[in-house]
């Protein structure tokens, strides 16, 4: 169908991408020899550094990430950890196909994301992803060096960008997804150039000049399978804000403050957003900050007694969690003060009593909630027990 695309009879999308056939975009980008390599070194280095960090719960999200060529490489690489894997990219028909390929990966998410857009906006847990793929795709970026800024700031210090990038065009890719590119939206240098492409010595002065502080190209330059131009390239974050210790931000605005103004939890983003009149854009800056939070690293406590237990199953139906501790806030489990506002009201219907909403705010556990929901009962029974 070469000759259609050619003469714009038939849209290049609507080749690659049909939701009945994958056979096309799956050769393409899964099956043959190259793809398979290229994802296969991504998948090893995924897993190599889920392993070295050694952490409960590493965040990953996979951006552009299509028809899930390279999630079903890293997927089973990483083993039956507590990763979450974020699976992103422009089109919700990918998310869906996603969503039925790898639903057996407990740890998989999906969302939206358009790199072209506000990034900050769109990443989960801003700040604090300590590892992010992105294959075959940032070059589309119309302004990749702002891309690649936005890029290094959703990562956690210490976190790494794994790309996979082709340093020169190739035949495969002349006859395939170059169909898909426009070079006339590109506004950065690569405009004068006439090519979406980047050669390795500039993807790793971009990368730097991002503040990336290592990058790595593999495999390296004469090796035999740089033939078709392509490598994985390795980019790592050392410094910058990160993600926020909760117990410190908490204990210096504690010291500012009174009680009731101190947040229960705290979101590092890159910028505060402004309105046209130069005031703070509230809505874009809760949007920035999202519904995720910071990892949360105190001990599990199962709950105790019938309250904690009600209480327990009401907050695993509203935040999608299995596992929920006694001692556990509720805004590093994800919620915010709106889904509080929400578990207040089925604490109202399940227990019949009504507790301050500034008592969950404050104490936003199941144990110090159970402990205000029993201080309700008593109260509303000792009128009934002091009566003759």
């Amino acid at each position: 169908e070469h000759e259609a695309m050619l003469q714009g009879r038939v849209e290049p999308v609507a080749v690659l991408f049909s939701e009945t056939d994958w056979s096309t975009s799956e050769s393409l980008y899964e099956t043959q020899p190259i793809a398979r390599y290229l994802n296969g070194i991504v998948a090893d280095i995924a897993a190599a550094a889920v392993t070295a960090w050694d952490r409960a719960d590493p965040r990953l999200t996979e951006i552009g990430a299509g028809i899930g060529a390279t999630t079903a490489s890293v997927l089973p690489a990483l083993g039956a950890g507590g990763a979450c894997y974020r699976f992103t990219d422009i089109s919700p028909v990918f998310l869906a196909r996603a969503e039925q390929r790898f639903a057996d990966h407990p740890g998989l998410e999906t969302g939206l994301l358009d790199i072209n857009d506000d990034i900050a906006r769109q990443v989960v847990d801003w700040g604090a992803q300590d590892l992010m793929i992105a294959v075959n795709v940032l070059h589309n970026a119309v302004d990749l060096r702002r891309t690649l800024a936005s890029l290094r700031e959703a990562l956690s210090p210490g976190g790494m960008l794994i790309l996979v990038e082709g340093f020169q065009s190739h035949p495969i890719l002349e006859v395939s997804v170059a169909f898909l590119e426009r070079l006339g939206a590109v506004a950065d240098e690569r405009r004068a150039t006439g090519s979406w492409l980047l050669s390795e010595p500039q993807w790793r002065d971009w990368l730097h000049d991002a503040g990336f502080d290592e990058v790595d190209v593999f495999p390296e330059a004469g090796h035999r399978a740089r033939v078709h131009g392509q490598a994985v390239i390795v980019a790592r974050r050392e410094g910058g804000f990160g993600a926020v210790d909760q117990d410190k931000a908490r204990a210096w605005v504690a010291d500012q403050l009174p009680d009731y103004m101190v947040p229960a939890v705290v979101h590092a983003v890159p910028h505060l957003p402004l309105t046209a009149n130069g005031k703070v854009d509230r809505k874009a800056l809760a949007g920035m900050a999202g519904r995720a939070a910071p990892r949360d690293t105190s001990p599990y406590v199962a709950p105790s007694g019938e309250i904690q237990s009600l209480l327990a199953e009401i907050w695993r139906e509203g935040l999608g969690q299995q596992r929920i501790g006694a001692t556990q806030s509720l805004f590093e489990l994800g919620g915010d003060s709106l889904f509080a506002v929400q578990m207040n009201n089925r604490i109202a219907d399940v227990f019949e009593v009504k507790i301050p909403l500034v008592a969950i705010l404050r104490d936003p556990t199941i144990a110090g909630i159970g402990t205000h929901i029993e201080d309700a009962l008593r109260a509303e029974l000792a009128p009934l027990e002091a009566a003759p």
